[in-house]
C-alpha cells in the first residue's frame, strides 16, 4: 500500500469541527451575526449600512447639529420671530387699556353728570312745584302764564287745559294757594332727565273756607334740560 493509499481518518457523523486548522493554527469560526449583516448589506446593494455595536445590535446616532451660517441664520429667525410676537402683545394690550381709560373717563363723567343734576334738580323742582301749585285770584292768568315758562311744551298744554277748568271757580270765591315744598329727594337722575319726590304744604284761603286749610300733598315731578341746558318740568303727578 502506497503513501498514497493510506486510510483516512473517518469522521464520526454528526461531528462539525469548532475550528479549522491553518498552518498548526486554529482558526476562529466568523460569527454567524457578523456573516448576517454583511450579507443583507451586499443583497441591499445602494442601501446604507447602519453602525453595529460588536454584539450586531444597531447603535443610535444622534440627529447633526446645524453649524455655521445656517446656525446662525436660525438663530436669527427665531429672534425676529419672537421680537414679532412680543411687539403683537404689546401693541394688543396698549389698545386695551386705551380703551379701559376711555370707558373709566366716560363714566366719571357721566357721574360727574348724575351728581350735578342731582343737585340742580332738586333746586329747580322745588322752585318750579312751589310756582306751579300756587294761585291767586287776583293774579290768576298771569300766574299761569308765569308756571307755563317752567315747563316742556307738551306739559304747558296740558296744564293750560287743567287750570282752565277751574279758573271761574277760582275768581269766583276769591282763593288763594300758597304751595311750600318742605321736603325733597332725587328719585332717578341722569345727566338729562331727573325725577324728584317732592313734599309739598298746601295753604288755601277763601271763601269756600272758613279758617286757612292746610294740604299735604306728595308729588313726583319730572325734569328734562332743553336744547340750552336748562331744566324743564316734563311732569307733576300726584301720589
Amino acid at each position: 500500500m502506497s503513501a498514497n493509499d493510506t486510510p483516512r481518518p473517518r469522521r464520526p457523523a454528526g461531528h462539525r469541527p469548532s475550528s479549522v486548522t491553518v498552518a498548526g493554527r486554529p482558526r476562529k469560526v466568523a460569527d454567524s451575526r457578523r456573516v448576517a449583516v454583511r450579507s443583507a448589506t451586499e443583497a441591499a446593494g445602494s442601501a446604507t449600512l447602519e453602525p453595529t455595536a460588536p454584539n450586531g445590535l444597531p447603535v443610535a446616532v444622534r440627529p447633526s447639529t446645524p453649524t455655521g451660517p445656517e446656525a446662525g441664520h436660525d438663530a436669527q429667525s427665531s429672534s425676529r420671530s419672537g421680537a414679532s410676537r412680543l411687539t403683537v402683545v404689546l401693541a394688543t394690550l396698549a389698545v386695551v387699556l386705551a380703551v379701559a381709560v376711555a370707558l373709566v373717563g366716560w363714566d366719571l363723567m357721566r357721574m360727574d353728570g348724575r351728581a350735578d343734576a342731582r343737585k340742580a334738580a332738586q333746586v329747580v323742582a322745588a322752585e318750579s312745584a312751589e310756582r306751579i301749585l300756587s294761585y291767586d285770584h287776583t293774579s290768576y292768568d298771569k300766574g299761569v302764564a308765569a308756571a307755563r315758562s317752567l315747563m316742556t311744551e307738551g306739559f304747558a298744554k296740558e296744564y293750560a287745559d287743567t287750570v282752565d277748568t277751574v279758573r271761574a271757580e277760582v275768581i269766583e270765591t276769591e282763593s288763594v294757594v300758597i304751595a311750600e315744598v318742605v321736603a325733597a329727594s332725587v328719585v332717578s337722575a341722569e345727566a338729562d332727565r331727573v325725577e324728584t319726590l317732592l313734599f309739598v304744604n298746601q295753604t288755601t284761603t277763601g271763601k269756600q273756607v272758613e279758617q286757612p286749610r292746610v294740604d299735604l300733598n306728595r308729588v313726583v315731578v319730572t325734569l328734562v334740560r332743553d336744547g340750552d341746558g336748562a331744566w324743564l318740568v316734563s311732569d307733576v303727578d300726584a301720589l
